[in-house]
């Protein structure tokens, strides 16, 4: 996926990327209830996790170079385990551009990436800034398909989609 904002990039990083979003990443895509709201809301969003800090200030310092949105936070730890930072990239646009940027690069996670690019993209171009716009069938089925997949393995029908 040729891309003007890769070029400015080595491919090195963005296989990194890829690379640590396949072992340590997530690609998230689920219904939020909101007290304010009468129907859940969608969230969406691309997740790492880890306790190395060496990785972690990599995966930053690429974040940060491609312009990406993120926060982070400590997990709290369980008995015996170590304290994990996760860094998290929620809002749609830098969904959307990280998702875009590193696609080419996943392996075991690409049909996850695909999932969430194609719902933030018709809601980035359904909405236009504007909120409480129904989901229409494509995006929901983008939302069942992700967690489907995201909790029983990968189906067939995203194996073609590749």
């Amino acid at each position: 996926m040729e891309n003007q904002l890769a070029r400015n990039f080595t491919q090195l990083d963005l296989a990194w990327l890829g690379g640590i979003l396949d072992g340590e990443g997530a690609f998230n895509l689920h219904w939020k209830n909101e007290k304010t709201r009468r129907k859940p809301k969608a969230h969406v969003q691309i997740r790492m996790s880890n306790t190395n800090p060496e990785i972690l200030s990599e995966y930053i310092r690429i974040l940060n170079n491609l312009g990406i949105g993120y926060y982070q936070y400590k997990q709290q730890p369980k008995p015996h385990h170590k304290i994990a930072t996760i860094v998290v990239v929620n809002r749609l646009g830098a969904v959307y551009k990280f998702c875009k940027l590193i696609y080419g690069y996943l392996r075991g996670k690409r049909a996850h990436c695909f999932l969430v690019m194609n719902f933030v993209e018709s809601r980035l171009n359904r909405t236009k800034g504007k909120y409480n716009i129904e989901y229409n069938e494509n995006e929901v089925d983008w939302l069942s398909d992700l967690r489907e997949i995201n909790h029983k393995g990968v189906r067939e029908r995203m194996l073609s989609e590749k």
